[in-house]
């Protein structure tokens, strides 16, 4: 896809389609390997959701007003203990590794600057979808699956309109949260932080990494 709106409509095509197939997964006469593919697919759709699902359930439980329930706190090393553990830290430096350390290839074939810009913008945008995968997987069921076939043109530009249109529901919420945050769950808005500002840009990061170029 040549720009976010296109991937977004893809994913979303993608996520119905696999979904649908977990009945595979419990299939004995399904080979193992194909099963876990099929899994693994499943799991990256999926993940997304509970990763988002979760973060709105810490979002009430860092509010004061909740007493004992409380998880967060700003004046409690407890904020930062995952990544007081060791192998924690391994687990995060080895996953982080492996999802930039492949693009180091491509250091033969474009400028530094250029992969670091990428990497950066394509980081923020697609966090967009911790909340779009998971409306696409709540509205399956009251959908039908239906073939909206992925522009053609690598030249195409994003109309602002369209755009507005699309990813107003994550800006709204990420502005709603970020003030949230900051107003009453201060350590949970510092952990939360990269996802609301993906949330909170996507409008003008979408449209300006998808206009055209001349």
């Amino acid at each position: 896809p040549n720009n976010y709106l296109e991937a977004q409509a893809r994913d979303r095509r993608w996520a119905k389609g696999t979904l649908q197939a977990w009945p595979l997964v419990i299939k004995q006469v399904i080979s193992l390997p194909m099963r876990f593919c099929v899994f693994y697919g499943i799991y990256m759709y999926v993940s997304n959701a509970v990763l988002f699902l979760w973060t709105i359930l810490n979002a009430f439980l860092a509010d004061p007003r909740f007493g004992d329930l409380v998880i967060f706190k700003s004046n409690n090393t407890l904020l930062f203990s995952p990544y007081a553990r060791k192998e924690l830290l391994i687990c995060l430096v080895l996953t982080l590794l492996i999802v930039y350390g492949h693009k180091l290839v491509l250091l033969r074939y474009a400028k530094p600057g250029d992969i670091l810009k990428e990497l950066f913008f394509s980081t923020i945008i697609s966090l967009n979808n911790v909340y779009y995968q998971t409306i696409a997987i709540l509205m399956i069921p009251f959908e039908k699956i239906v073939w909206h076939p992925m522009k053609k043109d690598p030249l195409s530009a994003v109309r602002l309109r369209e755009v507005v249109a699309r990813l107003w529901p994550t800006t709204l919420l990420g502005a709603v949260a970020i003030l949230y945050g900051l107003k009453t769950a201060n350590a949970w808005l510092l952990i939360s932080l990269p996802m609301l500002i993906s949330f909170t840009c996507s409008i003008p990061i979408t449209y300006w990494t998808g206009r055209r170029v001349a």
